[in-house]
């Protein structure tokens, strides 16, 4: 028997295909994740070592960012109208830091009750009434408008981390 010699083989053909966008439910995801780390800062101050905001709802004072670059999950998004209305899922009046316990936990009429006076006491009543009124528009949100917010919301954070001193009481 005869013995033939190897062929070469031929490399693999580089391709240079582009990413596929992101879809639309991938950014949303990743501008929840955006807001959700600029406002928890927004609403917070940097005390020396930590980040450290109060909840909007029962006023329990937490930690949200260690020293350790650590983000702390009792430190919670808390939407007054919850994420199902796109119109204000990203509205910044309509999001504050508040405790894992008020946003999960507490019973949801308590939870409102006490959510709108805090609200009031930070922005005002015509905030209130403008928040339900806008409560009403159906709409959903474009790729654009979630690229925004990520870069947006990035923005913001990068800037509150870089100089927290900025941010102290």
């Amino acid at each position: 028997m005869r013995k033939t010699e190897l062929k070469k083989k031929t490399p693999l053909k580089t391709t240079t295909k582009k990413r596929p966008k992101q879809t639309i439910p991938e950014l949303t995801k990743k501008a929840d994740k955006a807001l959700s780390r600029y406002v928890r800062l927004r609403d917070s101050s940097f005390n020396g070592s930590e980040w450290v905001g109060k909840c909007i709802t029962c006023q329990r004072e937490l930690t949200v960012l260690t020293e350790e670059g650590k983000w702390k999950a009792g430190a919670n998004l808390g939407h007054f109208i919850g994420r199902g209305c796109k119109e204000l899922r990203y509205d910044e009046f309509n999001t504050n830091l508040q405790c894992a316990h008020c946003n999960a936990w507490l019973d949801k009429e308590e939870m409102l009750s006490q959510y709108r006076k805090g609200i009031k006491n930070k922005y005002g009543d015509s905030i209130l009434k403008e928040l339900k009124l806008r409560a009403k528009i159906v709409r959903t949100n474009s790729r654009e408008e979630l690229e925004q917010v990520i870069h947006d919301s990035t923005l913001e954070v990068d800037h509150m981390l870089q100089h927290p001193t900025f941010y102290q009481n």
